[in-house]
């Protein structure tokens, strides 16, 4: 991979300095040359892998030294150095200094294993100085060390947060990078040589990205329960769901965030997923831990709703951290997982109205959804085809699997609709339909729907996520709709 092989800047005439190259260029690593910061990225992995050993663990090492963390840290988890959010900008900017002649250095306070990898891999630094196992090279002692070391020459110094005033102190001009708007402000009073390299986001959409809230149309199965038991007039009922879907819907949302930190290697391999928030340093990860306390907050509430809404809550937690830590690799297995997570949103909506869901709700939706979960990894893996790669990073899935893959989800869809046929064939239907006939008219739009998304998803035109797709499609809407007139129709009667 060649990190200056994108869109070239062809002209820096904006960003030139004033010193003399002979004066070497100091870039720090962490939020300036990478738009995250490899430590937190490093200690959230470690902490996850196995919160109740590892978090006393950490805490230990801690207390030796915040040098003594970095370096511990470094040997427990791997950083991929191809795969990190570089600014770009920022790099073909300092490596056109580079080839004007003037001296690049990486000094940065992350682990020397760490910064030694990245400079390996840009190739366009001609030192590294960075923290050791008993030294922490942050502040005052980076600039103590750089005003030692090029006393003759001075420096020029790029970095990005207020630990680095210090050394911009001492530089002769300063460069900030990725900075607060409140810390360039001061840099801006305070030093008269700099230059701005800024690529925060401040849109607040941004922010809310990872919570994927989109996603919460998932959580209106929570309703279904209630349309199948004919309870749609029931406010109380509704006032529980609506509380319920609130519930569940932040209990998701940290569960994406989770989910996001878990796959943040796989994200940046990936050719849309690799511009998540996280993933391309957008939101800091540190604050992962923050929306993540969403989950233990939802388990709360929803043990205000009921006991039993809240055991549903703590299955499905459970089942999706699993997913998120191991199922996920296992072909097929995968997709039952996801298909159960569907079922048992719907499970906990019967739950919370005291309903008991019927075998056919469930038959039909556990392979409704099954082929729902088949969908999304064949788009996946169409996707993966055309990019030339021969597997989904972080799957159990090979590109050779698609014609099998395409197979099992079209067999699961016609399996729902030959469930929800033999449904209307059944006794209970003439007891809670006062025209059943109008029902079967639901028959002929999910074959109709099922064939469309799967014809859709061989054509190319499916997002890897048929939710997604669902609610932007104007024929899928459509069908929503006629699909729910239906059953509406057919329990009213004529």
């Amino acid at each position: 991979m060649n990190i200056f092989s994108e869109e070239k800047i062809n002209s820096f005439d904006t960003l030139h300095l004033n010193s003399k190259i002979n004066v070497p260029l100091v870039v720090d690593l962490d939020g300036t040359l990478v738009l995250t910061d490899t430590l937190h990225e490093l200690a959230i992995k470690f902490l996850i892998k196995n919160p109740f050993l590892n978090l006393p663990i950490m805490i230990g090492w801690l207390f030796k030294g915040k040098a003594h963390f970095k370096h511990n840290i470094s040997q427990q988890i791997e950083v991929n150095a191809a795969s990190l959010p570089y600014n770009t900008t920022f790099l073909k900017w300092a490596n056109s200094q580079r080839e004007n002649g003037r001296k690049i250095v990486l000094c940065s306070a992350a682990n020397e294993r760490i910064a030694k990898k990245v400079a390996e891999y840009t190739q366009i630094f001609d030192e590294v100085i960075s923290s050791t196992q008993s030294e922490n090279l942050s502040g005052k002692n980076k600039a103590l060390i750089l005003e030692e070391k090029f006393s003759d020459t001075g420096y020029i110094y790029a970095g990005n947060s207020f630990d680095d005033i210090p050394v911009w102190d001492k530089a002769i001009e300063t460069i900030i990078v990725n900075a607060s708007n409140k810390l360039e402000k001061i840099v801006k009073k305070t030093y008269d040589q700099n230059l701005f390299f800024s690529t925060n986001v401040k849109k607040i959409s941004i922010w809310l990205k990872p919570l994927r809230l989109h996603q919460w149309t998932k959580n209106l199965l929570i309703f279904l329960p209630l349309i199948a038991a004919h309870q749609q007039y029931n406010f109380e009922n509704i006032s529980l769901l609506l509380a319920s879907f609130i519930c569940i819907g932040l209990c998701a949302s940290s569960t994406y965030v989770f989910n996001d930190i878990i796959d943040i290697d796989s994200d940046r391999l990936h050719a849309r997923k690799k511009n998540r928030s996280f993933a391309s340093g957008q939101i800091p990860v540190k604050l992962s831990l923050l929306m993540m306390l969403l989950m233990p907050l939802s388990i709360i509430f929803a043990s205000m709703i009921g006991e039993n809404f809240m055991m549903m809550i703590l299955l499905y937690t459970l089942l999706t951290l699993s997913y998120s830590l191991f199922l996920k690799i296992f072909a097929i297995i995968d997709c039952i997982v996801l298909a159960a997570l569907y079922t048992i949103r719907i499970i906990a909506g019967a739950v919370v109205i005291d309903n008991v869901p019927s075998f056919w709700l469930i038959a039909f939706s556990t392979l409704f959804f099954f082929s729902l979960a088949f969908l999304k990894r064949y788009s996946e893996l169409l996707s993966a085809r055309d990019l030339g790669e021969n597997i989904i990073h972080g799957r159990g899935y090979l590109s050779s699997d698609s014609p099998l893959i395409l197979s099992l989800g079209i067999s699961s869809a016609l399996g729902s609709v030959i469930v929800m046929m033999l449904y209307l064939n059944s006794p209970e239907i003439l007891q809670l339909y006062n025209s059943p006939q109008i029902v079967w008219f639901t028959i002929p739009i999910l074959l109709f729907w099922t064939s469309y998304i799967w014809l859709q998803a061989n054509r190319g035109n499916m997002h890897d996520d048929p939710v997604i797709f669902a609610i932007k499609d104007r024929v899928s809407i459509l069908s929503a709709i006629c699909f729910f007139v239906c059953i509406i129709l057919g329990a009213r009667g004529f």
